[in-house]
């Protein structure tokens, strides 16, 4: 299954909506629950995790084979440290 983590934004969206139009097992990850209706509409696996939340993560990429990761995080300086 190919999970794809930043699956509501604009590059995410996209790889969702070709992997499957070639049919492919799809688990899309979005931060917003609001998000994830439209995406499971399409057919994908959905799972809201956070991308600083560890355990939300590994709980996410469960079951996965490939993953495609791209997010816009804002980090403080003190996470950073």
């Amino acid at each position: 299954m190919y999970v794809i983590l930043g699956a509501s934004g604009q590059v995410g969206s996209a790889i969702v909506d070709h992997l499957l139009a070639k049919k492919l097992n799809v688990k899309a990850i979005v931060h917003h629950p609001d998000k994830a209706s439209v995406i499971k509409e399409k057919g994908a696996e959905v799972a809201i995790a956070d991308a600083m939340d560890l355990n939300s993560l590994i709980e996410a990429f469960k079951g996965g084979d490939i993953l495609f990761a791209i997010t816009h995080l804002k980090l403080e300086k003190q996470k950073m440290c």
